[in-house]
């Protein structure tokens, strides 16, 4: 493996979106500090396979990262980085290849530090498990690192032929809603104590933009709709004009986010394609806020003159 020395691991084994935001402050770190960089996303809660690296199952793994030299695939079990590891206490040669434990590992602060400030650590070996939010890159980082990423040939043709389908020749109003079913990650759940208002809310922002860019009389208007609700697509197709989404397996009501299910691993592929279909949307609407539609809004097009990223508040 074409790797330094100096190297810096991302441990995510968690939803999609905390994966590949986590991934992008350790890419930022590497790049700053001139380390290559890791990807470590085994024993997902979306394989069947506990050694089996997420990310090259789902992303092409170059060499090298938006200029960052990289390793993304299974060669990660073969890894055994020398010198010490920051922190010191925790990692060694053999730990980093263990089964997460439950909760999230280190000094979250000063991780963060580290990340956000100037500065570097002595050791050679950097290893973040922990859910990195954000805060730590620029939009222009983001789009660079977003940008190199490259969905595996199967779900780039999904993302193909929906488009060809469903987008072609047609403004795209992007609504995510994370609804969580019942979960609370990130806090989710007093956005949806009011249902019905909430509800009300992205209705007069979808129907604002739907309007909006139907009078410039160009071309069609269509609604992608991605969420983890049956309940809220449902309602999505009763009240919005245009609606189109992409077929999922929901989860039973109140049984919890999509990604913690039985059959998260067959919907890891629809996670992805949802991303990237959303980053081709004109406009963007999001409720709540979430690491997966950050990272659609920072890969997507700037929005047409006269409109604006739309934020549900």
């Amino acid at each position: 493996m074409e790797l330094s020395e100096r190297i810096v691991i991302s441990k995510r084994y968690t939803g999609l979106g905390d994966c590949l935001t986590s991934l992008l402050g350790a890419w930022r770190f590497a790049s700053r500090t001139q380390r290559s960089l890791v990807a470590d996303w085994r024993f997902s809660c979306y394989s069947t396979e506990a050694t089996r690296n997420l990310f090259g199952t789902i992303f092409a793994t170059p060499p090298r990262l938006a200029g960052v030299p990289f390793l993304g695939d299974d060669r990660v079990n073969d890894l055994r980085p020398s010198g010490s590891f920051y922190m010191p206490r925790i990692w060694n040669p053999s730990s980093i290849h263990t089964r997460p434990v439950k909760w999230e590992r280190g000094d979250g602060a000063e991780i963060m530090a580290l990340l956000k400030g100037g500065h570097d650590t002595p050791e050679e070996v950097v290893v973040f498990e922990q859910c990195l939010s954000g805060g730590y890159a620029t939009e222009s980082e983001a789009r660079l690192f977003l940008g190199a990423l490259e969905p595996v040939e199967l779900i780039a043709g999904m993302i193909e032929d929906f488009t060809a389908e469903s987008f072609d020749d047609r403004y795209v109003i992007g609504v995510h809603i994370r609804h969580g079913n019942g979960g609370n990650i990130l806090g989710h759940t007093p956005y949806w104590r009011r249902p019905a208002r909430a509800l009300s809310r992205l209705t007069r922002s979808v129907l604002s933009c739907y309007q909006a860019l139907r009078n410039r009389g160009e071309k069609e208007v269509v609604v992608f709709l991605s969420t983890d609700s049956a309940e809220v697509e449902e309602y999505g197709r009763a009240h919005w004009p245009g609606v189109v989404s992409r077929h999922k397996r929901f989860r039973d009501r109140g049984m919890g986010e999509m990604h913690h299910g039985p059959d998260s691993s067959q919907g890891l592929n629809d996670a992805v394609a949802d991303m990237f279909l959303l980053a081709k949307s004109d406009v963007l609407i999001r409720y709540p806020e979430s690491s997966f539609a950050d990272l659609a809004r920072y890969l997507k097009r700037p929005e047409p003159a006269g409109l604006v990223f739309q934020k549900v508040m």
